[in-house]
């Protein structure tokens, strides 16, 4: 009666219950080798994805604005992932048991996992924040570098100090059942309350952030664009619908994340909360973080087919085609990719002129009847030879806009400023 009474006073209580399973059961030989080979394949997709994205963004000046900026820090912990912590689950299902032991890998190996996973969580929080401003706000000042910056550096802080304070404040040790180290099962209230307080600060508080960001982000696109469909002039079009499309872009990515995501949470957090945890599969554990891992091989296949920018950067390192010049615009512009042919720079697909930054402010200044693209000089493809008129339907030279948002402008202005004060809005946007 005294031991059922202890036991059933509170669910906090797993002393006697801290393994999901014996140490006896082990994965089936069948289950270890698919498993196996997906992981691999797996981090494979991992490792040299992400890194294709940092040389594509570190190569190529034109890449580094400052919503990519943000798709670095998201590589690089991905990347950290496939070199740090996938390589530990395809140990352990090879061995079919954990081999390290519960000593200093055990707790580098419980960090890594933690720290790999607020820094994404944390990352994807701050784009939000990022677009939230160029988009919902466009009038206020655009975040400056250094707080971009400081953004990253805070995501890489938090993860490190929520990291730590799960290393420390709660046992790491490897369970029976399971391919990684993490904290043990609470068993006391304060235990408990730092599971908890790391589990709202780190996924609760965040979730809740970007979820209000990119409904207040859309709920913004949609107003621009119903008044933009009386009086609007072709750039005012054109900049929405790129700021649409990176914003659709960034939200693919965090669903991405989310969906693979889940399966990891509901276990985690089901495990903990559960007093017997005695009859769990040993199958989920393992299950449960393939498909985290494989959210962090998903965000270069998401650039590849959103973005022209990134797609050119791949082909270029893959098939060593040096003559692409990646310029800005990374979600979709058709400025992205640019072919250098004599004296001026042309569009890789249509063979239209694209000029340089002073050249597109004034285009942009002029009025829809009066947007003409010139006849390009010294070998101009056929297609570009000809004087294009520019209309809403067909824009042939792009804009630069990628984290600049003209769309906030009172209703019935037009775009009147000079090319130095556009030339200026459009380099701060960046």
């Amino acid at each position: 009666m005294g031991r059922d009474s202890v036991t059933d006073s509170s669910f906090l209580d797993t002393r006697n219950h801290t393994n999901i399973t014996s140490a006896e059961q082990k994965w089936s030989f069948e289950f270890t080798v698919t498993l196996t080979t997906i992981l691999a394949l797996v981090d494979l997709c991992i490792i040299v994805g992400n890194c294709m994205v940092l040389l594509v963004i570190v190569r190529h000046r034109g890449m580094r604005t400052r919503t990519n900026l943000f798709l670095v820090n998201l590589a690089v912990a991905d990347l950290l992932v496939g070199l740090c912590v996938v390589p530990f689950t395809v140990t352990t299902l090879m061995e079919n048991r954990w081999i390290f032991g519960n000593g200093a890998v055990c707790m580098f190996n419980g960090w890594m996992n933690s720290f790999c996973l607020i820094s994404s969580i944390h990352t994807l929080m701050y784009i939000s924040i990022h677009k939230y401003f160029s988009i919902v706000r466009p009038l206020s000042n655009p975040l400056k570098l250094s707080y971009i910056i400081g953004m990253m550096a805070a995501a890489w802080l938090w993860a490190a100090i929520c990291s730590t304070m799960n290393v420390t404040g709660l046992i790491v040790e490897h369970k029976p059942g399971t391919s990684q180290c993490g904290p043990r099962y609470p068993n006391d209230l304060q235990m408990f309350i730092i599971h908890a307080i790391i589990q709202i600060t780190c996924i609760v508080i965040p979730f809740l952030i970007l979820v209000f960001c990119y409904i207040r982000m859309f709920q913004e696109i949609k107003r621009h664009s119903q008044r933009m469909r009386t009086n609007s002039t072709v750039a005012e079009d054109l900049i929405l619908s790129q700021q649409k499309k990176v914003a659709v872009t960034l939200l693919i990515v965090l669903a991405t994340f989310v969906v693979m995501a889940l399966p990891y949470f509901a276990y985690a957090n089901y495990t903990t909360v559960v007093k017997d945890k005695k009859h769990f599969s040993i199958y989920l554990n393992p299950v449960a973080y393939t498909f985290l891992f494989m959210s962090s091989m998903c965000n270069p296949i998401i650039y590849a087919f959103r973005s022209p920018a990134f797609r050119e950067g791949y082909k270029e390192i893959l098939c060593q085609t040096p003559n692409y010049v990646i310029s800005d615009g990374p979600m979709g512009t058709i400025k992205c990719t640019t072919r250098k042919a004599g004296n001026g720079y042309f569009h890789p697909y249509s063979g239209h002129p694209i000029y340089r930054t002073g050249q597109l402010a004034r285009y942009l200044s002029a009025s829809a009847d009066q947007l003409y693209v010139r006849r390009a000089k010294e070998r101009q493809v056929n297609q570009a030879s000809r004087r294009i008129s520019v209309s809403a339907d067909h824009l042939p030279l792009p804009t630069d806009a990628d984290d600049r948002s003209e769309m906030g402008k009172p209703k019935n202005v037009r775009f009147t400023q000079s090319d130095e004060e556009l030339h200026r809005q459009s380099e701060l946007r960046l």
